[in-house]
């Protein structure tokens, strides 16, 4: 076999993993991640360099000389320029690594629960000392290569990883091995995966002599009979290095996310934080105490969430840390909202409770705003009219009321169950990042559920508050289009440099959003016209059973007659029913996919509507925003192609399926949806 020069090497084994690694990062890769990657090559380049040089010259290692033929194409400080872009292209490997093996990981659950002080740190950083004095400590060292002297690589290694390791270790060795919120084992991975592989590669080139470790310089041990113990643990513990240092970020992230106000004095990390002061150093010396509710309310959001939410849960790790945690935060206060009015075991009664929820939006954000520009509000083709007092899209949203820690505590213990604080304390906050109305919405729509399951009266009147296809998007838009449109405030607040500039453009993206929301709700709905039915919920407009005239908003549907009696199927699965119960009866014949699959197909055009529009948020939350639609339409998918519109028992979407559907969409864009 040809033996190998040290830049094919590069060409055959680690520039196309690096291309690899970079296209499937690519879609998630954030600027956070593109700085802290940054500052560890320029670390490792810097550090490394001298290190290298020295170890060289001592005659550690070397290399074919150009008359070979494997000649190196040129040195600098006796250190080869493919020496040089072997630093960069491992700890880009390595970081590319880490982005893939934490990105599911929200980075404030693996905060300490309490902060070290900078003395502390400074001690545990001064521990490795006597250390690097007992491996260094040799009675004859000699810079003569020809002179024996079997521990010079491993004191070497000692130097060079020692010290920043202990360091790094002191700062954020707690934080990136916490098991609890399993960062432990990304930690593992992220430094297990690019070692295993450069040892296999170094394992090649000393092979073939593409470079060659002195035998009088190391202790003698060889893996597989070929590499050195000292290049497998080179590997092993500059990975470590960078993975704590990118790690170190991280915490540093996490610091922010959760205690922005407490640490660095504002809710805003300032814009020249990531290029002036280096993460370390702000961990290193900002020691003041914090407060361990903020991590306590995110771990119950994300229990809650698991439990009840958990597609779009699964789905948000697609988003960028700083936009998936106040997603948290906002969808739980969603889903606890939903269930303190919609649960009587929690409240007695429930529109007391709505005017509660009111009343803390306007402690939050003061009293509902209204339109500036209402000329300029705009509605969807596809969707009711917009509400004439919708505010159009502000931004910056106007300074929110003054809420002092007191009033919020007040306000919590005097009108909120204690097992819920956790969800409001999430959404304060959010003061000033999102505007006001989403949520009003968002009531409407609580308001609309609370009519059923319907009284006996309503069943034998056949009236349910779902009278046409407006009265459907309009629930649609409040208990989903919503919530999308908050979404794109939060991501606005993470970039506002990508702001649309004008009115008409952040219109038409709060359009789209509310499109794409709308269509989710309405494949939620064709998933669970029995469930809903048997707890006497009728999401299905009338008009679709000929018993209302039906608006000029239509869902396209392909039967020639409407059946009423369908309908009165549907109301004998309902609690309240007084008709016979026809569900255990051989006579009861429901054609599902007559209402299942006009929905999902209305659902399919909403969302194709939307697409141009969510493409112009910002870049780095588009790939969450598909994975998130992704997730949630291919049910619609499932139920059209794979149960051909049988809804009659609910199913679920293969796990590995919904996988491959979220990493198509993420990969391609919408052409993979």
């Amino acid at each position: 076999m040809t033996a190998l020069a040290y830049y094919q090497i590069h060409l055959i084994y680690t520039l196309p993993i690096l291309g690899l690694l970079g296209l499937l990062t690519s879609p998630i890769l954030t600027k956070f991640d593109i700085y802290k990657i940054s500052i560890l090559v320029f670390i490792a380049f810097s550090a490394t360099t001298p290190w290298d040089s020295w170890i060289i010259r001592n005659g550690a290692w070397t290399y074919p000389s150009a008359e070979s033929g494997q000649g190196v194409f040129g040195t600098f400080l006796d250190v080869p320029y493919e020496e040089y872009a072997f630093f960069v292209i491992q700890t880009v490997i390595t970081g590319l690594v880490y982005v893939l093996a934490t990105r599911h990981l929200l980075p404030s659950l693996a905060l300490p629960k309490t902060r070290s002080s900078a003395l502390s740190l400074a001690l545990k950083a001064l521990i490795p000392l006597p250390i690097i004095y007992l491996f260094t400590a040799h009675p004859s060292p000699s810079p003569d290569p020809l002179v024996t002297d079997h521990y010079f690589y491993m004191r070497a290694l000692s130097l060079l990883i020692t010290p920043p390791t202990m360091l790094l270790a002191a700062l954020s060795g707690e934080y990136a091995f916490d098991w609890k919120s399993g960062r432990a084992k990304s930690t593992i991975a992220a430094i297990m995966i690019p070692t295993v592989y450069l040892i296999w590669v170094d394992y090649v080139a000393v092979g073939q002599d593409s470079w060659s470790i002195n035998d009088e310089k190391i202790v003698g041990w060889r893996l597989g009979g070929v590499l050195p113990i000292e290049e497998a643990m080179f590997f092993l513990l500059t990975n470590l290095m960078i993975v704590l240092g990118l790690s170190a970020c991280d915490h540093t992230q996490a610091l922010y996310l959760l205690h922005g106000r407490t640490i660095y004095g504002n809710k805003k990390m300032p814009s020249s934080f990531p290029l002036i002061t280096p993460p370390v150093l702000s961990l290193f010396f900002s020691s003041r105490p914090y407060s361990s509710q903020p991590k306590r309310d995110l771990e119950l959001a994300v229990k809650l969430l698991e439990k009840k939410s958990r597609s779009f849960f699964v789905a948000s790790a697609g988003f960028p840390s700083e936009v998936r945690e106040r997603l948290v935060g906002l969808y739980a206060f969603c889903r606890v909202t939903d269930d303190l009015i919609d649960s009587p075991e929690v409240s007695s009664n429930p529109h007391a409770t709505i005017d509660m929820v009111s009343d803390f939006l306007t402690l939050l954000f003061g009293p509902p705003l209204h339109p500036s520009q209402p000329d300029k509000i705009l509605s969807s083709p596809l969707l009711p009219p917009s509400h004439p007092s919708r505010p159009t899209g502000m931004y910056p949203l106007p300074p929110p009321p003054s809420l002092s820690p007191a009033e919020l505590v007040q306000f919590l213990t005097e009108r909120v169950p204690v097992q819920y604080h956790f969800a409001f304390r999430l959404l304060a906050k959010l003061q000033g990042l999102i505007p006001r109305y989403p949520l009003d919405e968002l009531l409407r729509g609580y308001t609309t559920d609370l009519i059923f399951p319907l009284s006996t009266e309503a069943v034998q009147a056949r009236k349910t508050p779902i009278e046409t296809t407006a009265d459907l998007l309009d629930y649609g838009l409040c208990v989903a289009g919503s919530v999308a449109e908050l979404l794109v405030y939060v991501s606005w607040a993470s970039a506002p440099s990508q702001v649309p500039a004008t009115i008409e453009e952040r219109e038409a993206v709060l359009v789209a959003s509310r499109e794409m929301g709308t269509a989710l709700q309405l494949v939620n709905i064709a998933r669970d016209i029995k469930g809903d039915a048997t707890e006497g919920r009728f999401y299905l407009p009338l008009s679709f059973f000929g018993l209302r005239d039906e608006s000029k908003l239509a869902i396209p549907t392909d039967w020639t007659e409407p059946r009423p009696q369908d309908f009165d199927k549907l109301l004998s699965l309902s609690p309240s029913s007084t008709l016979p119960s026809s569900n255990a009866s051989e006579s009861f014949r429901f054609e599902w996919k007559t209402y299942s699959l006009p929905l999902v197909a209305y659902a399919e055009d909403l969302a194709k509507h939307s697409y141009k529009g969510i493409d112009r948020l910002p870049t780095e939350v588009q790939a969450g925003m598909r994975a998130a639609c992704a997730s949630y339409l291919l049910i619609g998918r499932e139920i059209k192609v794979v149960w051909k519109g049988d809804v009659g028992e609910r199913r679920t979407v293969a796990g590995w399926r919904r996988v491959r559907k979220v990493l198509s969409v993420v990969m391609s864009g919408w052409e993979g949806q």
